[in-house]
C-alpha cells in the first residue's frame, strides 16, 4: 500500500523483490492534490499486481485520527478476504498503513498469519515536515502509538538502516529486528573505466579535473544553496583548482543562474539508463540535505539514507555529505576498515554486495518462512 502508483519507488524498490509473489495495492478511488481533483484513473501495467480502490480520498486526507476508523472499516475486509482467498501465509507490508491493517488482522482475526513490517521511514516525523501536523500534537502521538503497536504485534520487522533499527529497538526491544537497506540495481549501477572515459571525453574533461555530481530532485529534502556551500568548503579545504559540477535533474531553478557562471554547473536531464555513465565519469557524489532543523528533521537525518547515495557508493564514488546524515559516514568507514585506498572497482563491489536485490531478497525469503 503505497501512496502513489506513478512512483519510481515501485519499479526500483518493490517490483524487483516480488517476482512470483501475490501483490496487493489498496488505493484511494479519489485523488485530491495540487494538480488534480477527481477519480484516481491510474493503474498498474503489470498484470501480476492486484489493486483494489476504496471509496476514499488520497491518503494525505486520511491522516487525521478522526478518519482512521473509516479507513480501517473499508480496508480491513479487502485485505482479510485477499489473504483467505489466496491462502496467504505471510504478508510483507511496505509502509505503516499496510502494517497497521496486517497486524490488526493478526491480532484479532487470524493469529497464524506471518506479518513482516518493513519500516522505510518515520511516518509521524515526516508528517511534521510536510506540515500535516505539529510535533507532539494529538495526531503526531496517535501515529507514534500505532508505530509501537506495529512493533509489538508484527512477526518480525525490518529497517532501512542500522541506526533506524537501533532507534526502534529502544522504543520496543525485540530480537527479530533486521537491517534491510534500499536495493540498488547492480546491473545498472557499477563502476566502469570505459564509461568514465566516454563521459569525460564527451565533455572534454582532463584527468586532473574533479567532477562533482548530484542526481535527483531538490527542495524539501535537499537544498541547492547548501549544496554549493558544501562544494565551496570542500574545494577550499583540499585546494582544488580545476573542477566542474554536474546536476542530473529535470528541475529548473532560478538559483542556478546565481551559481552557474561561478561554478561551471551543467544541468542535464538524462534517461535512467544513462545515469550510471555520468556517475562513472564523476569523482565526488554530493548529498547536501537541508539546513532546516527540528526534532523531526534531526531524527530523519540521523537514521535515514537516500537511495541516490547508495548508487554513488555502488559506482565507487567518494561521497560529500551533510554531516547530519550519520548513515553516510558509517557506510564510508566500511572501505576504510577494509583497507581500501580508493580503488573504485573494489569500493563499488563492496557496496554492490550490500545493496543488491539478491542479498536483500534472501533476507526477506528467510522471514517469509513460517516455522
Amino acid at each position: 500500500m503505497e501512496n502513489t502508483e506513478n512512483n519510481n519507488i515501485h519499479s526500483n524498490q518493490i517490483f524487483p523483490l516480488i517476482k512470483g509473489m501475490k501483490t496487493l495495492f489498496i488505493s484511494p478511488l479519489f485523488i485530491i492534490s495540487r494538480n488534480k481533483i477527481g477519480l484516481n484513473e491510474n493503474g498498474f501495467s503489470d498484470r501480476s499486481v492486484d489493486e483494489v480502490k476504496i471509496p476514499l480520498f488520497s491518503y494525505n486526507f486520511l491522516m487525521h485520527p478522526i478518519l482512521f476508523p473509516l479507513f480501517l472499516m473499508l480496508s480491513l475486509p479487502v485485505l482479510f478476504v485477499y489473504i483467505k482467498k489466496h491462502k496467504i501465509k505471510s504478508v510483507h507490508c511496505r509502509n505503516l498503513l499496510s502494517s497497521v491493517l496486517a497486524v490488526t488482522i493478526k491480532k484479532y482475526f487470524y493469529k497464524k498469519i506471518n506479518v513482516i513490517s518493513d519500516f522505510r521511514g518515520h511516518y509521524s516525523e515526516e508528517g511534521v515536515i510536510l506540515n500535516r501536523w505539529k510535533h507532539d500534537s494529538y495526531s503526531f502521538r496517535f501515529w507514534k502509538g500505532l508505530e509501537r503497536k506495529v512493533l509489538m504485534h508484527s512477526s518480525s520487522c525490518t529497517f532501512i538502516s542500522k541506526s533506524m533499527k537501533s532507534y526502534y529497538n529502544d522504543i520496543y526491544p525485540r530480537d527479530d529486528y533486521f537491517f534491510a537497506p534500499a536495493i540498488v540495481n547492480t546491473e545498472r549501477f557499477y563502476f566502469c573505466p570505459e564509461l568514465r572515459k566516454e563521459i569525460r571525453n564527451k565533455y572534454h574533461i582532463p584527468d586532473d579535473e574533479i567532477v562533482y555530481i548530484y542526481t535527483g530532485s531538490y527542495g524539501q529534502w535537499h537544498d541547492l544553496g547548501l549544496f554549493y556551500s558544501m562544494l565551496e568548503a570542500h574545494i577550499k579545504e583540499y585546494s582544488i583548482e580545476k573542477y566542474r559540477v554536474f546536476i542530473l535533474s529535470g528541475q529548473k531553478s532560478d538559483q542556478f543562474s546565481e551559481y552557474k557562471d561561478k561554478h561551471g554547473t551543467l544541468t542535464i536531464k538524462v534517461a535512467p539508463d544513462e545515469v550510471n555513465k555520468y556517475l562513472c565519469g564523476a569523482d565526488v557524489g554530493v548529498l547536501p540535505g537541508t539546513q532546516k532543523t527540528n526534532a523531526s528533521y534531526d531524527l530523519l537525518y540521523k537514521t535515514m539514507i537516500s537511495s541516490k547515495v547508495e548508487e554513488y557508493f555502488c559506482t565507487g564514488l567518494k561521497v560529500l555529505s551533510n554531516p547530519r546524515i550519520g548513515e553516510v559516514k558509517a557506510l564510508s568507514e566500511l572501505t576504510i576498515a577494509n583497507g581500501d585506498k580508493f580503488d573504485r572497482s573494489a569500493r563499488g563491489a563492496l557496496y554492490q554486495k550490500m545493496f543488491s536485490s539478491t542479498v536483500v531478497g534472501e533476507l526477506y525469503e528467510r522471514l517469509y518462512q513460517i516455522d
